[in-house]
Parts: structure tokens; C-alpha cells; sequence
């Protein structure tokens, strides 16, 4: 965390050197703030892809052919993405999850350029969830909206179909070695534990992968803030810059 401060502050007195690029934002359940839009576009062009509540297969659908209409150009691109749609992404963005929409030549272009993915607030292994949602004591209503949500996507209990979580669960498979990871979860969050996000820190630290990780303290579920916002921008102008490598 501290190489990103510096690098950050590294980039304020180079500014005039930002190279733009695309970010795509996958708005779950049109969460997105309209303030977000002018940090996301200070120096880049945004798309935007929403999810709604149906099968996660029709959602990862949605994500993977968000990637597939980047542009195509040879310029750097970032994926931003909270919530459950944060998880959804990682798998998207991961080559060890399979999917039939994957196998195109757009979305092998798409996801070329594709250099940082910002994850907010995701639940990453949902072998876990159950029992760290039970085990939270912050969790609203013993954590039972939170899981519904998700055993809705899953069309079955978590707990009555494991294999299926697992399959579903980013943190099942390797991530991308070719794209800077920054997680943000807040530590008191109410609704997905943020040992989610401390476990899949870990876990691509392990794997050798560039990953940042910041955890807000006295932040709950709610990260979709200006400041949010503005340490994102930063963050996907210093691997387009160069300054923190992709």
C-alpha cells in the first residue's frame, strides 16, 4: 500500500503525463453514483455495464461482452466493478474460468487491454461466506440478506450445493498475472465480511501477482464515495502512466 501512495503522489506532479485509456464499470443493480461519473472521466472514456438480478450465468454473460466492445485499440483499459458484480469479475477476467462467451477473438482482444481491475467489496469464495456471515458480528440480521442474494443467484442453498459455490467463486482459480489488482472492502462492512477481501488479497499475493489492497477503516458496505472515486482514478492513471507497472 505504501509503493501506491507514493506512486500516487509520484503521478499528482507528473499529471500532465496521464495517458487515457477505457474503463468499463459494472454497475450492479444501478448502484453507481451520478457524482462517480466525473472522476471516471477526467482522463478516460467510460462504458458501462448493468447487472440486474437473474442467473449468473446471463450476469457473467453481460460482463464478458462488456469486455468484448472495448474498443479495439492498443491502449490500456481497466475494469472497475463492486459488490457482487466485484467476484463476477474476477471471474470474467481470470483465463482459468471457463465460460462459452469466452471463447471468441473480441473478447481476447478486449480483455489484451485490460491492465487494472478495481474490486470493491466483493465475496470471493462463497465456500466461506456462509460461515463467516454467521461468525461476523456486525452482520445485519445474522447476515441473512446478504446470503439470500446470493443463494438466489446460485438457485440453490450455499451450503446444499458447495460444488456449485466453488465453481462460482473467484477465488477458486488462479488470477490474471497480466493485470494490477486493487481490492477496496470497508472493515466494518455489514453485509460481506472483509476477511473476503483480506483472504483474496492473500491469496493472489501468493501467487505472485501485482495487487494492492485497502481496507477502510470505520467503512461499511457503502465505499461508493467521492474519495473512493478519486483514489480510483489514480490508481488506473498510474498503470496507464506506467508508473505502477500493469
Amino acid at each position: 500500500m505504501i509503493r501506491l501512495i507514493l506512486c500516487t503522489l509520484l503521478l499528482i506532479s507528473l499529471s500532465s503525463k496521464v495517458q487515457a485509456g477505457d474503463i468499463l464499470v459494472i454497475d450492479y443493480k444501478n448502484q453507481l453514483p451520478e457524482t462517480s461519473l466525473p472522476y471516471l472521466k477526467r482522463a478516460n472514456k467510460v462504458h458501462t455495464v448493468s447487472l440486474i438480478e437473474e442467473s449468473l450465468d446471463k450476469q457473467i454473460s453481460k460482463i464478458i461482452q462488456g469486455i468484448s466492445s472495448l474498443p479495439k485499440t492498443t491502449a490500456p483499459a481497466g475494469i472497475l466493478a463492486f459488490g457482487h458484480g466485484a467476484n463476477l469479475t474476477a471471474l470474467a477476467i481470470t483465463p482459468w474460468f471457463d465460460h462459452g462467451d469466452k471463447r471468441n477473438n473480441q473478447f481476447s482482444k478486449g480483455l489484451s487491454r485490460i491492465k487494472a481491475a478495481i474490486l470493491i467489496s466483493g465475496a470471493y469464495n462463497w465456500h466461506t461466506f456462509s460461515l463467516d456471515r454467521i461468525r461476523d458480528p456486525l452482520a445485519r440480521d445474522g447476515g441473512l440478506g446478504a446470503l439470500n442474494e446470493f443463494e438466489s443467484a446460485l438457485q440453490c442453498k450455499i451450503k446444499e450445493c458447495l460444488s456449485r459455490a466453488k465453481i462460482w467463486s473467484a477465488a477458486s482459480y488462479e488470477g490474471n498475472p497480466a493485470i494490477h489488482y486493487y481490492l477496496m472492502h470497508g472493515e466494518i462492512d455489514d453485509l460481506i465480511p472483509s476477511l473476503q477481501a483480506s483472504r483474496f488479497d492473500k491469496k493472489l499475493q501468493k501467487q505472485g501477482l501485482k495487487v494492492e489492497f485497502m481496507l477502510y477503516p470505520d467503512q461499511g458496505s457503502n465505499l461508493l464515495h467521492d474519495r473512493m472515486f478519486q483514489r480510483s482514478v489514480l490508481f488506473f492513471d498510474s498503470v496507464f502512466s506506467g508508473i505502477l507497472a500493469p
